[in-house]
């Protein structure tokens, strides 16, 4: 009853105490030199090998861990990929993934059973590894899309990095649709819509983030019009968070060699998208890719200006997510327009201090806080904004300057840390009498 016993040991090491843990491992791995065919042994059946392969994917490290030394015992008796196509061909996938696992132990073990057996690659594995890339389970998912982008970088397979990628965005709108419930004719509810798979979403993001470096420039762009509005308007926050690290990881591959083609995508989209909330996860990372496309300009580049005013002007989105991005995107961007910065600061104190509108005066004091990061603290005394901040801090008669000054402060805290400790103590007295105020 080999094939049951190697289902109940994998699910003793995936549930059990660490002691039974080790007891079960030692068993599954004597279980399976059992039927490694040497020295007069059984030969494995194939159900026996495909309870190890399916193994292979479990969240536990420590049933994947297992699984390969049983593999490694049945060496002699594994499908080969020329033999038996099928199911070599699934016993190679397993093993490509698994040896891009997250534990290096894990890795090590899959390199040395894929040596031991001297497998290749096959042109037939990219479109398979796509399954592993949308799997339930994270460690598989993790793994699936680096296997995929390793294999797309394998010279001979690059041409299909094309295919791959277009194939992922299908699979992409595919998991973004969800049936509404079912009703009856007076309106309740049948049956539920399906639970969202949003997992499989971040997968695609991993997959799309780890390809970025295989893509030749022709693919770029296309790519970017899939981001924006879409990838990066999902309705779950964690797949717009890996969408947007597969943008700026594909723009920082990229971004040099096409920022003439993708600054438009951006550019077009800040112009026509809605001013909607809906529309704030999104502009926010436009906002944030163009800031880092910018830094690949020439400090000379006439681009950077206009991109540097826009970003300038996305501070007034009422959004905190935005204002944080763009003064995170600011002080990189400094030296390409120095000359201009005073007149910048000036228009962002007035905004800070006089605005009627919270988000205005909010976003100010973010601005403010990443372009005095990257002119240096230098730039505080100046262009006399100290002093300014102060004088506002004590007006009595108006509290949207008083309320403007201390958000600067929170700011240039937050912004500039132990840098920021000289002022803190010419503040302090300030900060007291507002704890009173009315």
């Amino acid at each position: 009853p080999r094939v049951a016993m190697l289902r109940l040991l994998t699910w003793v090491i995936g549930t059990g105490s660490p002691r039974l843990q080790v007891l079960a491992s030692d068993t599954l791995t004597t279980l399976c030199a059992s039927s490694s065919g040497e020295d007069g042994c059984a030969f494995a059946e194939q159900e026996e090998v495909d309870v190890l392969l399916c193994a292979l994917q479990s969240p536990c490290a420590s049933v994947r861990d297992t699984a390969l030394r049983g593999l490694m015992e049945l060496h002699m008796v594994l499908p080969a990929p020329d033999t038996d196509e099928k199911n070599g061909l699934n016993l190679l996938r397993r093993l490509w993934v698994v040896k891009f696992d997250k534990e290096e132990e894990i890795r090590k073990l899959a390199e040395r059973l894929w040596s031991m057996m001297g497998l290749d690659l096959q042109p037939d594995l990219c479109s398979l590894l796509i399954d592993d890339v949308i799997y339930h389970e994270a460690a598989v998912r993790q793994a699936g899309a680096e296997a995929l982008s390793q294999a797309q970088a394998v010279a001979r397979y690059q041409r299909q990095a094309a295919e791959v990628m277009g194939r992922l965005m299908e699979i992409y709108q595919e998991k973004l649709y969800r049936p509404p419930p079912v009703l009856d004719a007076l309106g309740r509810v049948i049956s539920e819509s399906p639970p969202d798979q949003w997992e499989a979403r971040c997968g695609l993001a991993l997959a799309l983030n780890k390809l970025s470096q295989c893509l030749d420039s022709s693919q770029v762009k296309p790519l970017f019009q899939f981001f924006v509005p879409d990838a990066l308007n999902d309705r779950n926050p964690d797949v717009r968070k890996c969408m947007l690290d597969a943008a700026l990881a594909t723009l920082n591959a990229h971004g040099k060699e096409n920022v003439n083609s993708l600054l438009p995508v951006f550019e077009e989209f800040l112009k026509n998208a809605p001013n909607d909330a809906s529309y704030d996860a999104v502009r926010q990372s436009v906002v944030v890719l163009m800031g880092s496309l910018a830094k690949h300009l020439d400090k000379s580049d006439p681009k950077v200006k206009p991109i540097v005013a826009k970003l300038i002007a996305a501070l007034s989105t009422p959004s905190q997510q935005v204002q944080e991005s763009v003064a995170s995107c600011l002080p990189p961007l400094v030296p390409a327009i120095k000359e201009d910065a005073g007149g910048m600061i000036q228009r962002l104190m007035q905004q800070l201090l006089e605005s009627d509108k919270y988000a205005e005066r909010k976003g100010a004091a973010y601005g403010l806080a990443g372009l005095v990061k990257g002119l240096g603290i230098l730039s505080l005394k100046q262009q006399e904004m100290m002093a300014a901040l102060t004088d506002a801090i004590q007006d009595k008669k108006n509290f949207r300057r008083r309320e403007g000054a201390l958000f600067a402060f929170e700011m240039l805290c937050t912004m500039l840390g132990k840098l920021f400790e000289p002022y803190v103590v010419h503040v302090l007295p300030h900060l007291l009498l507002c704890f009173g105020d009315g």
